[in-house]
């Protein structure tokens, strides 16, 4: 496996790294694990915030949000394109399809879609339909399922690196 990882681009092993390794011990894959955990709780609370007057207030709340949901495709389509580097025991083909069924990357495609949608101005929609919509925003909260393998992942690490000392 390490020499068919060092045939990858350099881009590629470094997107892998920053958003799939998950290794509390590489510095740059613990920066975007935690700079993640911080998008994803803010991204909750402009949920949150979607559905109350400060929200019309404050602007550059809107402009924020996009800038979150950017980062967030991003991340889609780097988990995406690195694939193969997490699923090496089928074609790069298959081993993306396996990612786009994995929970993580079906919440994630939810998650955008909403977003999508919510873009779409609909004239006459009810409050409860605005409501719903808003609230199934909430289902970014299920995100954090990720950062739980990422800490479940750290301390196997750990126990395996005791273990062997």
């Amino acid at each position: 496996m390490e020499q068919e990882n060092k045939k990858q681009p350099k881009l590629k092993l470094f997107l892998h790294r920053a958003f799939e390794s998950h290794n509390f011990r590489d510095p740059v894959s613990l920066c975007f694990d935690i700079f993640y955990i911080v998008l994803v709780l803010v991204s909750v609370v402009f949920s949150i915030l979607e559905v109350t007057e400060l929200w019309e207030r404050v602007p550059a709340f809107e402009y924020i949000e996009y800038l979150i949901v950017a980062l967030f495709a991003f991340e889609w389509f780097s988990c995406l394109y690195t694939a193969d580097i997490e699923y090496t025991d089928v074609t790069p083909f298959k081993a993306r399809l396996k990612w786009i069924i994995s929970l993580e990357s079906i919440i994630d495609i939810i998650c955008l879609i909403i977003f999508i949608i919510s873009l779409i101005p609909i004239q006459n929609i009810s409050y409860e339909v605005d409501l719903f919509l808003r609230l199934i925003v909430l289902i970014k909260l299920l995100r954090v399922l990720k950062w739980i393998k990422y800490f479940k992942k750290k301390k196997h690490h750990k126990e395996e690196q005791e273990e062997a000392e």
